[in-house]
């Protein structure tokens, strides 16, 4: 009976997903912002941790990008509500000052082959990355099952002079832990029942 209720709360977890696609857009007042996602997918979806995900992304930017600061505010879906994950150790809700200079103190010896620009100033045009693997496979499970969840994000740039937002992402998504074990085992096909029931009174 408790393995059966444990398995019946992993599928009403699995199937109350805010975000059942990747879902993104400019948050920035007016909608104005100076950089536009044409394209962003990440395969699987949701990403899977520990795992290895794919990433495409198109970015266009529209004037120099220079002297900036990021503003980073992360939300979580819990008990009902999203809630702000605040800044510890510089992971978090968090800002990031100057953001040209750690850029450059990340890539001292150039952008890595798969990034076509990693350093200010960013000149107006379009920002390509294409079937960038991203490999997590050595995530330990314990941190993917804290990090696991439903996620809003946004990332605005201000110049770092006027503090003047110049633009805003939005991006909403889930992650998802890798699954092993007999609940999981008995999680999957209660919730595989439960689709093939909702679709076949569709």
């Amino acid at each position: 009976m408790l393995r059966l209720i444990l398995a019946s709360a992993l599928v009403a977890l699995a199937i109350a997903q805010p975000y059942p696609t990747l879902q993104y857009g400019d948050c920035k007042s007016g909608g104005d912002s100076i950089i536009k996602v044409n394209l962003a997918s990440v395969t699987p979806y949701p990403p899977v941790i520990p795992g290895v995900i794919t990433l495409n992304l198109e970015l266009e930017t529209t004037k120099d990008i220079d002297n900036i600061d990021l503003d980073i505010k992360i939300l979580r879906f819990e008990g009902g509500q999203f809630v702000e994950i605040p800044c510890l150790d510089g992971v978090g809700s968090c800002t990031i000052e100057n953001v040209c200079g750690a850029l450059s103190e990340e890539f001292p010896d150039g952008c890595p082959a798969e990034v076509p620009d990693c350093k200010c100033p960013f000149k107006p045009g379009t920002f390509a990355l294409n079937g960038l693997q991203l490999d997590l496979s050595e995530v330990p499970e314990f941190i993917a099952d804290i990090i696991a969840g439903s996620f809003n994000i946004k990332l605005e740039l201000r110049d770092s002079t006027s503090k003047d937002s110049i633009s805003c992402l939005e991006i909403k998504l889930d992650l998802k832990a890798s699954c092993t074990g007999f609940l999981c085992g008995i999680s999957k096909n209660l919730s595989k029942r439960s689709e093939e029931r909702r679709v076949g009174k569709e």
